[in-house]
């Protein structure tokens, strides 16, 4: 990146530690100082992963709330997510009908957009489909890298 700056006859100075690139050395000095910003935001990264995958496994939604939810925090600070009402009745109703047989989800779809759910067709259908809507949280097994 340094050598495109050039290139574009943009000089890049360090404010913390300087150093004068025109001297070969000095590339290890700013190789080391370019390289532990990497290494702290890798280090963050992996710990808000950790994090996200710990309160899954406590049974915690980690993210922004589906669709029919909000996501709320409690006064003592936890954060959870409630039934926003009145998308939870729309899919609650969405999903009874799916659940008699006698309609199609393009028809349930159509319906509960007529109820008043703001919904497209491939959200329906990833929503019908989320396991979030049985009490079921994923948590991906654990990669290691």
């Amino acid at each position: 990146m340094i050598r495109t700056l050039k290139e574009l006859n943009v000089n890049p100075i360090a404010i913390d530690q300087p150093v004068d690139l025109n001297i070969p050395e000095s590339i290890v000095m700013s190789a080391v100082y370019l390289s532990i910003p990497e290494a702290e935001n890798c280090r963050r990264g992996l710990t808000t992963s950790d994090g996200i995958r710990r309160a899954r496994k406590m049974g915690r939604w980690a993210g922004k709330a589906p669709i029919g939810y909000t996501n709320r925090t409690e006064p003592d600070g936890k954060k959870f997510i409630m039934p926003k009402q009145p998308e939870a009745d729309h899919i609650r109703w969405s999903f009874e009908q799916l659940a008699t047989g006698m309609y199609t989800m393009s028809q349930v779809r159509r319906m509960a957009c007529v109820n008043g759910l703001r919904c497209e067709r491939n959200n329906f259908w990833k929503l019908v489909r989320n396991p979030i809507y049985c009490g079921i949280i994923r948590i991906r097994a654990n990669r290691s890298t």
